[in-house]
């Protein structure tokens, strides 16, 4: 789980530092196709256009002229995309995980399921003491996960 809200804070640090470089180096007018844009941009503009283009909705009404910009705006994409397929890849890794997790721990404890807190624990202890290796992993993801 902490995998994934580090990945969160990835994305959201590629957010912010996109905004300050469309801001610092391509705020321009001259750098970009307006359409209602006519002066520099604003570093709200640069924000507006960065989530729009992470966001992949792209409305068009501000794209990129400049070659600067357009660099700018390939190399956002590459990152982004990358960045929510593995966002994506942990989700399903994870629902994979608690699914095959509880299946492996229903076969080797009947009554796991309706099992409350304090018995999934002990039912972890005790496949602990046993000296099984996938028995010693199953036991340590549920305690990690009560």
């Amino acid at each position: 789980m902490y995998a994934l809200t580090n990945k969160f804070l990835f994305l959201l640090m590629v957010i912010i530092i996109f905004t300050l470089l469309y801001w610092f180096l391509v705020s321009d007018a001259e750098n970009w196709n307006n359409r209602g844009f006519d002066n520099n941009l604003t570093l709200f503009d640069c924000s507006y256009f960065v989530i729009i283009t992470f966001s992949t909705i792209g409305y068009g009404d501000l794209s990129p002229k400049s070659n600067t910009a357009r660099i700018l705006t390939m190399i956002l994409t590459i990152v982004v995309i990358i960045g929510l397929m593995d966002i994506f890849a942990e989700l399903m890794l994870l629902n994979y995980k608690k699914i095959d997790l509880d299946d492996a721990i229903s076969s080797i404890r009947p009554g796991y399921n309706n099992a409350n807190r304090s018995t999934k624990v002990e039912l972890a202890t005790q496949i602990l003491l046993d000296n099984s290796n996938k028995r010693d992993i199953l036991a340590r993801e549920i305690l990690l996960n009560s």
